[in-house]
């Protein structure tokens, strides 16, 4: 059996650190650096009817559409790009306004990762998975959180790059088009329109390579969600896993409750175009709330969920009860 471990964004805030974007945008207040780089990149000083009062406006298309958003992911920046990419006439405009972005979230993650707090429970669950097949983790977020649990898995692939070791791994901040969406940018002749298209990107590495070498194992394999949103700017990866015919299972593992677990089917069915709640999701029981550093954790919650699956658990061709 092999355990693919998703993680993403959700499983840095469960450690402590601040990386949603209102996090960014608003940084430490003690950084007075960082915020007035921010503002003086993205922002501009506008004087509201010429009466001394002011406020920050986002510069360019980009930063406004994605400012009236409420309580934004990072996907839907990515995703946002893209829209407008496809509909923009100076590609090379929005690609700047996306660069600036991505170069200051890059020195705020860089800082923040500093303060990420080990949780036992996370240990707990590595170590649990492990005794029941290889753990592989596709790590989606630029941090090193899960360094902290490197001694319980058998592999970590950073798939969107590693901040501290970018000149190996770089960075990859961009969108997945689909085919004829690709087409229609190719038809532009404008290579702008394609400089952050994901499926070129992954090329700078052999991580989505990887990935296809390990679905083509013959073992079986469940998946674990840990934190991912499943947004459709990952659904190139996503649909290659989760549609693998080797992939039987997909745990999630919920933030709050029952309504996060049903919106994430939602997601998945959104971004895979398919209808996988019967045959590859698990209802809620099978489930676990994911561990938070600032909150109590059941260890035995995780001994229950090994026991309660513990016939999916286990490579069908070998399970013996």
């Amino acid at each position: 059996m092999i355990n693919i471990v998703l993680v993403g964004n959700g499983f840095d805030l469960a450690h402590g650190l601040k990386t949603t974007y209102n996090n960014f945008i608003e940084a430490h207040k003690e950084s007075l650096s960082f915020k007035l780089d921010i503002h003086n990149q993205l922002y501009k000083k506008v004087d509201l009817h010429h009466n001394g009062k002011f406020r920050y406006e986002p510069l360019g298309h980009l930063m406004r559409s994605f400012e009236n958003k409420l309580d934004p992911f990072w996907s839907d920046l990515e995703v946002s790009y893209f829209s407008f990419l496809m509909k923009h006439k100076d590609p090379e405009a929005i690609n700047s306004e996306l660069w600036k972005i991505k170069s200051l979230l890059f020195q705020y993650l860089i800082d923040e990762e500093k303060n990420k707090e080990f949780i036992e429970a996370y240990n707990y669950i590595f170590k649990m998975l492990r005794r029941h097949g290889k753990t592989i983790v596709i790590n989606f977020n630029y941090t090193s959180t899960l360094d902290l649990y490197k001694d319980h898995v058998d592999e970590i692939i950073h798939i969107h790059g590693e901040l501290m070791n970018h000149s190996n791994n770089p960075i990859i901040f961009g969108y997945a088009a689909n085919e004829d969406d690709t087409l229609e940018l190719l038809n532009k002749s404008d290579n702008q329109f394609l400089l952050n298209r994901k499926q070129y990107e992954y090329l700078s590495s052999n991580n989505f390579e990887r990935i296809v070498a390990i679905l083509k194992e013959s073992s079986e394999k469940n998946v674990f969600l840990m934190g991912h949103s499943c947004g459709p700017s990952d659904s190139l990866i996503l649909n290659k896993i989760f549609n693998d015919s080797s992939v039987n299972n997909i745990f999630n593992f919920y933030h709050e409750g029952i309504y996060d677990h049903k919106i994430k089917l939602i997601d998945l069915n959104r971004t895979t175009s398919e209808d996988i709640g019967f045959d590859k999701f698990k209802p809620f029981p099978r489930c676990l709330p994911m561990p938070q550093y600032d909150s109590d954790y059941d260890l035995s919650s995780i001994e229950e969920f090994m026991e309660v699956n513990k016939e999916l658990l286990i490579d069908s061709s070998t399970y013996v009860d």
